[in-house]
């Protein structure tokens, strides 16, 4: 399997765990899955890279608020 398959479904596996940690109120979890997609967003489409950037900034700051 290409690359850029592995990275569309570990992509899709941090979305749906990005979505169980919000139906848990677990912002920290939400926070780490969000970076990842966000990584795997740098990686593999860079017109995105910019945006995913500040996405994972944006993550980074509540798991510095929360403390985790």
């Amino acid at each position: 399997m290409p690359a850029a398959g592995n990275i569309t479904e570990s992509r899709g596996a941090f979305e749906e765990g990005e979505k169980l940690a919000m139906e848990q109120n677990d912002r920290n979890c939400a926070a780490w899955c969000r970076i990842f997609i966000g990584k795997a967003k740098v990686k593999r489409l860079p017109d995105l890279k910019e945006q995913s950037r500040q996405e994972m900034l944006d993550a980074a700051g509540v798991i510095t608020e929360i403390g985790e």
